[in-house]
């Protein structure tokens, strides 16, 4: 139904993690934002799809919340498989199906009732009818054979093409809503497959990612993360959301090492950042409003979990790495034409919050003692360029 242009089999989830030199003592660290580490990972989850049926597409989205919806259907040998028919039935709804078939290529005709079907019977059974097999809409679907199965005058008017984006916006939560169960449940069906499969097994002494985090956590919230970056402003509202949420589960911060967080930060944060940048090509230009409202809840959210597991995440070696990244990305926020007061504000007091709650635990000491004063005066540089009055300079 949907299959990438390349032949090649669907790459593994999981990606080799990069080695981390420690530098010699006797060298001076140095703090250029030059490191590639935090700078590998990618928003998009298929890349090079290939157009689909609407048709097809939509009781595949039905199929995968009938097994997602029962974990019976889901076993150690086949979870694999369904994150990643999960994730490319998810950009494949992107922007409301920005890879479907062409509408004029598409007989979509809206459910009648038989009383009111004209012309050749053959033809109208041949239609197609695009839904999306949710609960609400099988409700209201009830109802409506229960009274004749009369639609309204609005429905009746409402174009094919208003009706099909509507059944990705409900397809596209669907989606979303069956990534968010499965990362809530992650952890419990990890450690029951663990006991009852001898081919998992829990390594509590791992020094990379944990497979936890790389085979289920990982996957499912670049995912979630994906489609807070499409264009309908409710689908990216409800993906925030989302994430938010998969991030206070209290077995992320309990069982995840310092490597898993590194990973994260460089697979899941930065590439949501990055792409919420209003550079080309721009997510939403018709909604500056939505937008901005995006860009500020994932600053907010990567500055969060960043302060949560703070103590896990200084532990790396790559901890300058990260919080430069972190800075960099901010101030390519600060440089966008778009960028409103209200952006402004929010992004120079979670830099500071960030600088003052990592020096009160004492974070900033040797060796990385000189990070301090270079973040500290390019703070201020960036809070007096982009200030609108000289009295908001922020206090260090």
């Amino acid at each position: 139904i949907i299959h990438p242009i390349s032949s090649s089999p669907p790459a593994p989830l999981t990606s080799p993690q990069q080695s981390l030199q420690q530098p010699p003592p006797s060298e001076k660290l140095s703090y250029a934002s030059g490191s590639s580490l935090y700078k590998r990972g990618t928003i998009v989850l298929a890349p090079n799809l290939s157009r689909h049926d609407s048709a097809a597409f939509l009781k595949v989205v039905e199929t995968l919340g009938f097994l997602g919806r029962d974990a019976a259907h889901i076993t150690p040998e086949n979870f694999g498989l369904f994150i990643h028919c999960l994730r490319m039935m998810l950009e494949a709804s992107m922007d409301g199906g920005k890879y479907s078939t062409p509408i004029q290529s598409l007989n979509i005709t809206s459910p009648t009732s038989p009383n009111k079907q004209t012309g050749n019977s053959s033809s109208n059974a041949s239609s197609k009818q695009f839904h999306v097999p949710h609960e609400n809409s099988q409700k209201q679907r009830k109802a409506n054979e229960d009274i004749g199965g009369d639609l309204t005058e609005s429905e009746e008017k409402m174009s094919d093409q208003e009706k099909l984006a509507n059944c990705y916006v409900d397809a596209s939560l669907q989606l979303l809503n069956i990534c968010a169960q499965l990362q809530a449940r992650a952890a419990n069906i990890y450690k029951d497959w663990s006991e009852t499969n001898e081919n998992i097994k829990i390594d509590e002494t791992a020094t990379k990612t944990t497979e936890l985090w790389s085979k289920y956590w990982r996957p499912l919230m670049q995912a979630i993360a994906r489609m807070a970056c499409d264009c309908r402003r409710l689908i990216r509202k409800q993906a925030l959301e989302a994430l938010g949420t998969a991030f206070r589960v209290p077995a992320l911060g309990e069982l995840m090492i310092p490597a898993d967080w590194e990973d994260c930060f460089a697979e899941v944060l930065f590439p949501l950042l990055s792409r919420l940048l209003t550079g080309s090509p721009p997510i939403s230009p018709m909604d500056p409003i939505g937008m901005e409202e995006a860009r500020i809840r994932a600053i907010q959210l990567a500055c969060k979990v960043l302060l949560g597991n703070l103590t896990k995440i200084t532990s790396l070696k790559s901890f300058p790495d990260l919080f430069l990244r972190l800075f960099d990305l901010m101030d390519q926020f600060l440089e966008e034409n778009a960028c409103s007061d209200l952006l402004v504000e929010v992004i120079q007091e979670s830099l500071k919050n960030c600088l003052l709650v990592c020096e009160n635990f004492g974070v900033f000491q040797d060796p990385i003692e000189g990070l301090k004063a270079e973040i500290s005066g390019r703070l201020e540089a960036l809070t007096v360029k982009h200030s609108n009055s000289a009295n908001s300079k922020v206090a260090l």
